[in-house]
C-alpha cells in the first residue's frame, strides 16, 4: 500500500560539519527555496540523516541525506533545491533529488514528536487522544525525551513508536504526521523494522 498524495524527496548531502542543534537553521535555509512548505498539511523536513555528534556539532558522513516530505503535486518544486548550498553553521551542498514512495508498515516511528508538553504522562495522553480522534488505537511507546531550538524558544517532546495499526492507518499517519512543528522534523513518521528496538531508543 503506497501513498497517492505524499512523497519523500531525498537529497544527497555533502559537507564537513553542521551545528549540533541545526533543525531551525535547516528550516530557515529551506524556507528560502520552498516558502509554502510550512502551510502544507503533512509536509515537513525529516531529521538530517547520516550525521554523527561531536563536541557541539555534527559531522556530516559520506552517506548523509536530507529528506523532505511533500505533497506529490509539489514534487517538481523540489528541483529548486538541487545543487543548493545551505548554511547550517557549516556549509552543506545538496545534490540532485530522487523521489521515494511512502508505504504502509506494521510499525512506525518518529524520533521527535511535539505535543506541547514535556511531561511524559501528559504527552502520552495527548498523543492517544489525538489518535483516537482519527479512529486509531495503537500501542504507543514513548522513548527518550528530546529538545531543540524552535521559532519561539525550546521545544520539548519524546520519540514515539506505534504498532497495532493496519497498513492503511500507518500510511495515513505518515501522510498527516502528529503534533506540531513538522517543518523542524517533529511528528513525522517512518517505517520501523521491529518493536523491540524502542526499548533502546
Amino acid at each position: 500500500m503506497t501513498s497517492e498524495v505524499m512523497v519523500d524527496v531525498v537529497f544527497p548531502v555533502r559537507g564537513e560539519t553542521v551545528a549540533g542543534d541545526h533543525a531551525l537553521l535547516l528550516w530557515r535555509e529551506i524556507e528560502r527555496f520552498l516558502p509554502w512548505l510550512r502551510d502544507e498539511p503533512g509536509a515537513g523536513i525529516l531529521p538530517l540523516a547520516g550525521t554523527s555528534p561531536g563536541d557541539g556539532l555534527h559531522f556530516v558522513g559520506g552517506r548523509a541525506r536530507l529528506v523532505i516530505r511533500l505533497p506529490q503535486r509539489r514534487l517538481a518544486s523540489a528541483d529548486l533545491l538541487a545543487n543548493a548550498q545551505l548554511d547550517l553553521q557549516g556549509a552543506v551542498h545538496l545534490g540532485k533529488p530522487t523521489g521515494r514512495k511512502i508505504e504502509g508498515a506494521r510499525v512506525v516511528h518518529s524520533p521527535f514528536v511535539d505535543m506541547g508538553t514535556s511531561d511524559e504522562g501528559e504527552f502520552q495522553a495527548v498523543c492517544e487522544q489525538a489518535l483516537v480522534e482519527r479512529g486509531m488505537r495503537p500501542e504507543l511507546v514513548c522513548g527518550r525525551s528530546r529538545s531543540l531550538n524552535g521559532d519561539g524558544g525550546t521545544i520539548r517532546g519524546f520519540s514515539v513508536m506505534l504498532y497495532g495499526l493496519n497498513l492503511a492507518q500507518t500510511l495515513a499517519l505518515q501522510e498527516l504526521g502528529l503534533g506540531q512543528n513538522h517543518h523542524l522534523g517533529c511528528g513525522i513518521f517512518v517505517p520501523h523494522k521491529n518493536v523491540a528496538a524502542v526499548s533502546g531508543d
